[in-house]
């Protein structure tokens, strides 16, 4: 059947089930007058937020904020990820289908209600959130005998730590929605090639390494036999779940996948991280942001320039072009002395130097009061800013 036949069926379904919907809808109201029921609409047909958004409300309201009032649905489409949807049902009640969400969407654009029908906020920034609280949505004890059985498979040894690592390219996205155009935000791609040296030298200390991903653009070729392409022969979602959560730390972009190391409180190290004004939650992560350069004279512009023209929060690929600017990837040796620090910084052997923490202190005095990564607790790498004390300028 053509595509767009589909959807003129899919729409009228949706148009004729509105007016009975509409009466159940008056019913509901009437009930929510004695037992208020929310029915929040879930965005998780992309793992990021199927897992941060639900979490962070979660974390919230450990906090006292956002405090449950009586009942409540989360009513979300097709889920990116079965397991997480799962884990998050001992939790909540989730209903996954797409034809009630976009019957919800219809109700509340016709009624304009408010209280009944309620989008789950996304996650912006929730540094003090996830800095202050524990993880809410957890694994159990069968969890983690599949995951053994899990690593078992992969050929990790039992007992030895991993990491893993992972780049955003444009693949998913691609091949799990055809119909769209992703290239809006390619400005957030990367090369995964570039963190097989960063993965190799964790293999060096011990380590395993794991590359994480579903629907690659590109294998990878490592000499060490500790560097598993988990995404190329391994992939599930149950161990994109497992692996994530239970990792020593997590070196990859600010994308999805890495999200759910967050929401499970794994130290996290963003590389290639895009915009500038993006970075990582927690006081245990570290991050060091692509640089931006001027396509005609091909310089690199400082912080101050990104932030004083506003490139620090852009989220389309065009506003780079627009600008005659281009992003810059981080070099493999870059990715490779965070992922030395963030290891260091774990096994409690990391030395801060005076000039490093001077260095720090300037990098967090350029953000000015208000904006929305002031007062962030994260760090940028200590020898991303060593070599590059000309972007403070």
């Amino acid at each position: 059947m053509p595509i767009a036949l589909k959807v003129f069926i899919y729409r009228l379904a949706i148009y004729t089930a509105a007016a009975p919907a509409m009466i159940l809808w008056v019913v509901c109201r009437a009930v929510h007058s004695f037992y208020p029921v929310t029915i929040h609409l879930y965005r998780s047909n992309r793992i990021g937020h199927q897992c941060a958004d639900l979490e962070l409300l979660l974390r919230q309201r450990t906090l006292g904020q956002k405090p449950k009032k009586g009942g409540e649905i989360f009513l979300t489409q097709g889920p990116a990820n079965q397991t997480y949807l799962k884990i998050s049902r001992r939790r909540v009640v989730v209903i996954a289908n797409e034809f009630f969400v976009e019957l919800a969407k219809k109700i509340k654009q016709l009624t304009g209600d408010t209280k009944l029908i309620v989008p789950l906020p996304a996650h912006i920034q929730p540094h003090g959130v996830f800095q202050a609280t524990a993880p809410q949505l957890i694994l159990n004890a069968a969890d983690h005998r599949r995951g053994q059985e899990k690593l078992a498979e992969m050929g990790l040894p039992a007992g030895l730590k991993y990491i893993c690592f992972h780049c955003r390219d444009d693949s998913y996205l691609r091949k799990k929605f055809p119909h769209q155009n992703w290239s809006y935000h390619s400005y957030r791609d990367s090369s995964i090639h570039n963190y097989v040296l960063a993965a190799e030298t964790m293999a060096e200390k011990n380590l395993w390494a794991v590359r994480m991903g579903e629907l690659t653009a590109e294998k990878i070729t490592a000499t060490s036999a500790r560097v598993i392409d988990y995404a190329a022969k391994h992939r599930s979602d149950f161990g994109d779940v497992f692996l994530s959560a239970t990792c020593k730390f997590f070196l990859g972009t600010n994308c999805g996948l890495s999200n759910v190391a967050s929401c499970f409180n794994v130290p996290i190290a963003w590389v290639n991280v895009a915009p500038l004004g993006t970075v990582p939650w927690r006081a245990e992560d570290v991050f060091i942001p692509k640089k931006v350069r001027d396509k005609d004279s091909g310089r690199i512009l400082s912080f101050r320039e990104v932030i004083a023209c506003g490139a620090d929060s852009w989220g389309l690929q065009r506003n780079f072009d627009e600008a005659g600017m281009a992003v810059v990837e981080n070099t493999p040796e870059e990715i490779r002395d965070v992922a030395l620090e963030m290891n260091a910084r774990i096994d409690g052997t990391w030395q801060e130097s005076p000039e490093d923490a001077l260095l720090q202190k300037r990098f967090r005095s350029l953000w000015p009061a208000g904006h929305l990564v002031s007062g962030f607790k994260s760090r940028i790498g200590a020898k991303f800013l060593r070599d590059n004390q000309a972007l403070l300028s």
